[in-house]
């Protein structure tokens, strides 16, 4: 590793202001009637396998739901993070 590089945390970069963290879409947000045939894909943790999407399986919600979880869109540079709840 560089000389230069330091060791730090997730929170330590967000306290820093040189990162945001986002979790979601989950709970409330999104139902089983928001799910449509075709629209905007949807990235489950199941979706998430050997460091890549799988885009075959990516559930589609419509651009009106997509625009009402627009805080959650992934945006080129993103690192997504799989999460599962218990």
């Amino acid at each position: 590793m560089p000389d230069k590089w330091q060791y730090c945390t997730i929170g330590d970069l967000c306290d820093a202001g040189v990162l945001e963290l986002q979790t979601g879409p989950f709970g409330t947000q999104l139902h089983a009637h928001d799910y449509v045939d075709h629209g905007i894909p949807v990235v489950p943790t199941e979706a998430i396998r050997n460091r890549q999407i799988n885009h075959s399986v990516l559930p589609k919600i419509t651009p009106s739901k997509a625009e009402e979880l627009a805080q959650h869109r992934l945006e080129r540079g993103d690192i997504l993070f799989a999460r599962c709840g218990v």
